[in-house]
């Protein structure tokens, strides 16, 4: 009633929205058909690749314990220029999460059947810290490979992680290319940056676009961050995997180019 006592027709308002929806359901439709196969078909590629025990190594040079199963955890304080981890620690847990038994190790090595998902762990010159009594030179106990360390990928790894897989020296980086890492280190603190820039880019075009209603502007600004900034974030990500450009310099791409129009606009605003 409203819309006929203003002489709108319905069809103003349904028609944009449902070229919105039609657009979505193809963009979906070529999502399920081309990009999640290939997605899959890429993680069971990595899987097979991945050498699991050099990543436990690298999680263990960040100084974080990790959980092996439901009752065995281990950490080490640092790793050796060999990429041996030192000072182990193999923690035991009852199904209360009560520490059991605690075994202390002044190095030792981390095996992996990626093919049965075992995980053997050697200790090296160990003594019992809790729950028993004496030492020796040589502790072996093979372990299930957890579902969730069988699946380990780059992103699967913290920030604190990738940092220090960076210390290691260079003949123990395994798995990944240096450039590969400060990318996506990079990448995560342009990404959280660009929250910011949103901001400062939704701002100005509220006010120069005059519209009395939200949704308008709103529209104007997310059109705009979504043509603009995610399409030179993709070309980022693939000069940078290409190494046309400096890693570091190709994460910032795109949160440089929405910061500079976000700027340029905030400064017409408050000159105007």
């Amino acid at each position: 009633d409203a819309l006929r006592a203003s002489g709108v027709h319905p069809g103003h308002l349904f028609t944009p929205g449902l070229v919105f929806g039609v657009l979505m359901s193809l963009l979906l439709l070529c999502m399920v058909d081309y990009a999640v196969p290939w997605a899959e078909r890429q993680e069971r590629r990595l899987s097979k690749s991945v050498d699991i025990g050099q990543l436990l190594v690298a999680k263990l040079s960040a100084a974080e314990p990790v959980a092996l199963g439901g009752r065995h955890m281990i950490s080490a304080d640092r790793v050796d220029e060999g990429g041996m981890p030192r000072d182990i620690r193999l923690l035991e847990f009852d199904d209360e999460r009560t520490l059991r038994s605690e075994i202390v190790a002044d190095r030792g090595k981390i095996l992996v059947d990626q093919g049965v998902r075992e995980l053997t762990l050697v200790l090296l010159d160990w003594q019992w810290a809790k729950g028993g009594s004496g030492r020796g030179e040589t502790w072996t106990i093979s372990l299930p490979l957890p579902s969730e360390l069988a699946t380990m990928k780059l992103e699967h790894m913290t920030t604190p992680q990738l940092m220090a897989w960076l210390d290691r020296p260079e003949g123990q980086r395994t798995n990944y290319r240096a450039s590969e890492v400060l990318s996506t280190i990079h990448m995560r603190l342009a990404m959280a940056v660009t929250c910011t820039l949103f901001v400062l880019l939704g701002l100005p075009i509220a006010v120069l676009s005059r519209r009395s209603d939200r949704m308008g502007s709103y529209i104007v600004a997310f059109s705009l961050a979504l043509f603009v900034y995610y399409p030179s974030l993709k070309v980022s990500q693939a000069l940078s995997e290409s190494a046309l450009i400096d890693p570091v310099l190709a994460s910032w791409v795109g949160s440089a180019l929405l910061g500079v129009i976000g700027l340029a606009l905030s400064f017409r605003v408050l000159t105007r």
